[in-house]
């Protein structure tokens, strides 16, 4: 089996058929919608409500807050002491103990 240049390297696949599927397979959950109602058909189309809604979306994505900055734990070592540990690590009577 060979793999068409344009495929994904990761899976092989082509991304071009991967979103004619996807654009096919939300064209009938509209579809359905309309028939059976939004979460009958998102059973079974396989498709999480979540992913509709994101999809559907009207308004703009939430603002993330900015991620704070991790606090040391309080035993942790200090610098100092951190550097002398990963110095006795690194010398040559450890070296090959990993």
């Amino acid at each position: 089996m060979t793999i068409p240049a344009d495929a994904d390297a990761d899976t092989g696949l082509d991304p071009v058929a991967g979103s004619v599927f996807e654009d096919a397979r939300f064209q009938a959950l509209e579809d359905l919608t309309a028939v059976v109602g939004r979460v009958q058909a998102c059973n079974a189309l396989g498709v999480s409500r979540a992913t509709y809604y994101r999809h559907h979306r009207q308004s703009p994505a939430p603002v993330r807050p900015p991620r704070r900055e991790r606090r040391r734990h309080p035993r942790a070592l200090e610098a100092a002491e951190e550097e002398r540990v990963l110095e006795v690590l690194r010398s040559a009577e450890f070296v090959d103990m990993a």
